[in-house]
């Protein structure tokens, strides 16, 4: 549960940097979120499946979205007391 947590937290984070384009480059972005560049890679390539399309600027340095939009994840956690 603990890594669910942390990979949603990962998105977030990204989304963010995506959103204001301040990602840095693909070696700077992975060293940011803690993860590998081909971890990285993957993540970015599954925002795509889902229809978000990333892209990268060379000149500018940073991966953003292309389109106007954002992720949003939420998660509800419903618990149900035992008698």
């Amino acid at each position: 549960m603990i890594n669910l947590f942390k990979y949603i937290d990962r998105i977030n984070r990204l989304n963010g940097l995506l959103i204001s384009r301040s990602t840095g480059t693909p070696a700077e972005l992975s060293k940011r979120l803690g993860i590998s560049q081909i971890r990285l890679h993957q993540i970015l390539e599954n925002l795509r499946i889902m229809g978000l399309e990333v892209e990268y600027c060379r000149t500018l340095k940073t991966y953003y979205y292309k389109n106007d939009c954002e992720l949003n994840i939420l998660v509800n956690l419903k618990t149900s007391k035992m008698k």
